[in-house]
């Protein structure tokens, strides 16, 4: 009998470790009291029923699905095993053994013409809550949109860390075969479209190619207050500092784990069994069998309708890694279903040797002409901006041309 149950359980997909994760936190907390025995007894038949007769063929679930009869069992139904505290061990041990970690992959994204009308218009909405127009006529004009069309475009994106530092950095290119020869020629710092750093709680921006009123082209550098409760926020790093920096503050704050509701879900055909964690307007599908790595990120609206999606898929990679992502798709789309921006990456290099992952990545060099925005003080509300000649930060105002001023930071320089 034992050798037809686990056979039954390979068919499906799970590994009897993985499955021996799930029923543990049924079987050893049998001294519970009368009501929680009942909870915890009913779950595990339910679960043994999922896994040994629902077909392997059927198909695999959406977004927010679930199956017939499933419940939400939540982290405090485990007093004895906590499935919870397992999962941020996996995460914490992760973080632990990756240290350093420089990834590069090819963003290929995608904008649907309908869409980009819709966020035009909505735009236009809130410029007008924000200031109202005078008259009719004005108001009649506003509500005139120019019709969007699709685009495409390709990235090539570089994300590192090092242990709590940070550099986020990409290129555009027109297609994917554009974004992929500029492998060749990489120099992080050179020609990127923005490059941003963070170090505990200053980041500094980098945009290579930054512009005046009069069309002159500088090279620019901000400096503001913010850390990871940032970079927690882009859509580029929230996949992968949960793969390697899943126990960062920074996403504790943004997705609470206190009262956080767990739901088993059996594998489905392709689709394997998951641990589903959901947070107030947010999903994470994590794989017991690979250390609680993120599935699939889903967040929602008000309604519980979809609003943004990642799924990643993973590929074997050598100790500390263990699971490094090879290809994840975030979809963006409205409370309707309208998608507006899909973007479909693929990794094509990576290291995690300090050597690769060296301390100049996280430093942006400052060559004479460098213009400077300093807004670190005050919460942001103040401005100061230099220019950088001969190792030394001249003050300069905001209301001269670049050109203008560095003929003023040279005279000065020269006397």
């Amino acid at each position: 009998m034992i050798s037809r149950v686990t056979a039954c359980f390979s068919h499906c997909g799970l590994s009897p470790a993985g499955v021996g994760r799930i029923l543990s936190a049924f079987l050893v907390s049998v001294r519970l009291d009368t009501h929680a025995e009942r909870v915890l007894i009913t779950a595990g038949v339910r679960l043994l029923i999922w896994l040994i007769l629902i077909p392997c063929g059927a198909a695999p679930l959406r977004s927010g699905d679930r199956p017939s009869g499933d419940r939400e069992i939540q982290a405090a139904d485990f007093p004895k095993v906590d499935l919870l505290s397992e999962i941020r061990k996996a995460w914490r041990d992760r973080q632990e053994r990756v240290h350093s970690l420089k990834l590069i992959w090819v963003n290929n994204v995608f904008e649907t013409g309908e869409g980009q009308s819709r966020l035009m218009s909505l735009r236009a909405r809130v410029r007008r809550m924000a200031r109202p127009p005078r008259n009719g006529a004005a108001n009649a004009s506003a509500e005139a949109q120019p019709n969007a069309v699709d685009t495409r475009k390709s990235l090539l994106c570089l994300l590192a860390f090092r242990g709590t530092r940070y550099r986020d950095e990409f290129w555009q290119t027109k297609t994917e075969s554009d974004a992929t020869a500029l492998l060749a020629s990489l120099h992080p710092g050179r020609g990127s479209e923005y490059a941003v750093i963070l170090d505990g709680k200053l980041r500094t921006g980098l945009v290579c190619q930054g512009t005046d009123v009069a069309g002159n082209k500088f090279r620019e550098l901000t400096f503001q207050s913010g850390g990871p409760n940032w970079i927690a926020m882009q859509s580029t790093g929230a996949l992968l500092l949960r793969l390697y920096r899943s126990a960062d503050p920074a996403l504790g704050r943004s997705n609470p784990t206190e009262g956080t509701k767990l739901t088993l879900v059996p594998p489905r055909g392709e689709q394997p069994a998951a641990v589903v964690a959901s947070f107030p307007k947010r999903e994470l599908w994590l794989d017991p069998t690979r250390d609680y790595v993120v599935l699939k990120d889903v967040s929602f609206d008000e309604r519980h309708h979809p609003l943004c999606e990642t799924v990643c898929e993973y590929q074997k990679a050598p100790p500390p890694i263990g699971w490094l992502p090879e290809k994840w798709t975030t979809t963006w789309g409205f409370s309707d279903g309208v998608v507006h921006r899909r973007s479909e990456c693929r990794l094509v290099s990576w290291s995690a040797s300090d050597a690769d992952v060296s301390e100049d990545l996280f430093h942006f060099a400052c060559p004479d002409g460098t213009f400077l925005i300093d807004q670190t003080q005050n919460q942001g509300q103040l401005t100061k901006s230099s220019i950088m000649w001969h190792g030394v930060r001249f003050p300069v105002t905001l209301f001269r041309t670049y050109a203008e001023s560095l003929e003023l930071v040279k005279a000065m320089a020269s006397e």
